[in-house]
């Protein structure tokens, strides 16, 4: 079931919690300012269209980044998605922390990649 946003408007495609599907993910940051940074990382939701992710780091509007979907059971292969950051959103948390809502849009899906994030999120 998809989830219910105040940016369901805009959407292409719907969005599925992220903890339902059979995915970790990793994440690669290409920019020289955040490529050797640690980052706390949580994905909220993911749709044929992006994902939405949670950091404890700021990664700038438009920077390129590089996903892997990664099979809990490690029984199948790494998903490769290339994306970018294409919006920012910032919560402070108190005590001087800030958490950083991003969506990030798919740039490239190769057909192959494609039907395999169109399979599993029809099974959600």
């Amino acid at each position: 079931m998809a989830e219910d946003t105040d940016y369901e408007i805009d959407r292409q495609f719907p969005r599925h919690s992220f903890h339902k599907t059979p995915w970790i993910f990793a994440l690669k940051v290409t920019s020289s300012d955040l490529a050797n940074t640690p980052l706390q990382l949580e994905a909220q939701n993911i749709s044929l269209g992006g994902m939405r992710i949670l950091s404890n780091k700021k990664i700038p509007i438009f920077t390129p980044v590089s996903i892997q979907l990664l099979d809990k059971e490690g029984k199948k292969p790494p998903v490769p998605v290339d994306g970018k950051v294409v919006r920012v959103d910032e919560t402070d948390v108190g005590l001087d922390e800030k958490t950083f809502g991003m969506a990030v849009e798919f740039t490239k899906l190769p057909d192959k990649t494609l039907k395999i994030l169109e399979d599993a999120l029809a099974k959600l």
